[in-house]
């Protein structure tokens, strides 16, 4: 599987929330946000843990938190075209609904969107949770045509 637009993405992910960097509330956040993505995307699995995680794993999106991150940016998401999974940092006092939603969505091969979407690139103009058109955005990637209900 790799990394990009286009079908090789996956559709179920493991979320390993990096144990010694949240406290229980971030921590349920980072579970919510997953719940919320999953509500949106009929299809998607992804299934949070606590634990330690480093690097690039397939199917695995590791969040941790990381301060002093370059402006503007409260949290960042590294994927490489190797493996289909990411690595996610958020800044201490960020870790929200919003921005873990928007960095889980990155970490699932998502790009910025319009305003009023998850995706949006900045936190002003970004939906509380992951919205129907953040949804279609996940199934284009995936080049996948879901069914209209």
């Amino acid at each position: 599987m790799t990394c990009g637009d286009g079908p090789g993405l996956s559709r179920d992910y493991r979320v390993v929330i990096r144990q010694a960097d949240f406290d229980p509330d971030e921590a349920l956040t980072i579970v919510e946000a997953c719940l919320a993505w999953e509500a949106t995307v009929p299809g998607l699995s992804l299934t949070p843990s606590i634990g330690q995680c480093e690097g690039y794993r397939e199917r695995v999106i590791c969040v941790g938190k990381q301060a002093n991150l370059p402006e503007p940016h409260v949290a960042e998401t590294w994927r490489t075209p190797l493996v289909d999974g990411a690595v996610v940092y958020i800044e201490p006092g960020w870790v929200d609904l919003s921005v873990a939603s928007h960095e889980i969505g990155h970490g699932m091969g998502l790009h910025h969107d319009a305003p009023g979407t998850i995706m949006c690139a900045d936190v002003t103009c970004a939906a509380g949770e992951p919205t129907p058109d953040d949804a279609m955005q996940w199934y284009r990637v995936r080049g996948i045509i879901p069914d209209a209900d």
